[in-house]
């Protein structure tokens, strides 16, 4: 799943690449969601605010890489699906 980074953009990832950056991605992501939804209070975060607000910055935080790594996943795997060879 590397991104298409060449002179003539045709540069393309083999299929045990997607897949696997596909696999990580989607584990990554769920670890994520879990942690933004389900996950025990978080800790740390700004010292002058209240606790509830830093929890609620961190959920935030999780949940926002957790949807980043998920539309790499899909990427990954629309990269695999798309596969001609």
């Amino acid at each position: 799943m590397p991104f298409k980074i060449s002179v003539n953009g045709t540069q393309k990832a083999g299929v045990f690449s997607s897949l696997m950056g596909g696999i990580i991605c989607t584990v990554l992501s769920a670890l994520g969601f879990y942690v933004a939804f389900w996950g025990d209070a978080i800790s740390g975060g700004v010292p002058l605010l209240p606790e509830g607000l830093n929890t609620l910055i961190g959920r935030l935080m999780f949940g926002t890489g957790a949807v980043i790594t998920a539309l790499l996943a899909l990427y990954a795997f629309s990269d695999l699906f798309q596969k001609k060879d």
